[in-house]
């Protein structure tokens, strides 16, 4: 979620809020598809290859969000796994958005798991 002027809302426990409304990213479908093979003999030998090349489309991938959950991921080493704010980001206080101070918790008890990029 962000506010008019594209910073990042956390909520009190330093975690980006979700927005309210659904975006549609695209589609999975590839805008272009091509195989190419070839096959050459010569006497008793035989070599064949091919190229499947796809263009375009949009996936999710469970494989990487797993690899986040359990911190394998390269990025989650930000800030060397140290507390940290969330760079650009406001806390709604009071009807008014105020700079966030508020580090996310990264015991294994708090937060973290439930935070990822």
């Amino acid at each position: 979620m962000k506010d008019s002027l594209g910073r990042t809302v956390v909520g009190p426990n330093g975690i980006p809020l979700n927005a309210s409304d659904k975006v549609n990213y695209g589609t999975a479908q590839n805008k272009y598809q091509m195989y190419i093979s070839s096959n050459l003999k010569y006497k008793n030998l035989s070599f064949s290859f091919g190229f499947d090349i796809r263009q375009g489309g949009l996936i999710y991938s469970e494989t990487a969000d797993l690899i986040y959950f359990t911190g394998n991921g390269t990025q989650t080493t930000f800030n060397y796994r140290q507390p940290f704010i969330v760079p650009n980001s406001v806390q709604l206080v009071n009807g008014k958005y105020v700079e966030n101070t508020t580090p996310i918790d990264m015991t294994p008890s708090g937060s973290l798991l439930l935070f990822h990029q």
